[in-house]
């Protein structure tokens, strides 16, 4: 094995399957549904411990459960994933759209008349 082929071989003769560029292989990206699906999970991991508390019995001296914390913070991180794709991937796309329809030469913003301030 001569050349870059050797790479990610390790002690396998050919190639480990899928470690090539995401162009290469049949990856399909992240689109709206998987995002809502994304979100869905995430917030059935936040409910569960609140829905059945008794399959979360206290672990630790301050009467919390660490199963419980667990699920409380991956959900928290799955939903943040799921909504950081929809704003990136729909709403600024729809917010550079709103911008770009305002005409350039609309003129200044016309700020109302400025009135006296009297102090007492």
């Amino acid at each position: 094995m001569r050349g870059p082929d050797w790479h990610a071989t390790g002690l396998f003769v050919g190639r480990i399957r899928n470690f090539e560029s995401p162009a290469v292989t049949n990856l399909k990206p992240m689109n709206a549904l998987n995002a809502l699906v994304f979100a869905a999970l995430g917030a059935a991991m936040e409910i569960l411990p609140k829905a059945f508390p008794s399959l979360f019995p206290p672990t630790r001296s301050d009467q919390d459960s660490a199963r419980a914390l667990w699920l409380a913070f991956m959900g928290a991180v799955q939903i943040t994933v799921a909504v950081g794709f929809i704003v990136r991937a729909h709403f600024i796309p729809m917010g550079l759209r709103l911008v770009s329809m305002v005409p350039a030469g609309s003129g200044t913003l016309a700020l109302p008349s400025p009135r006296g301030v009297t102090t007492r």
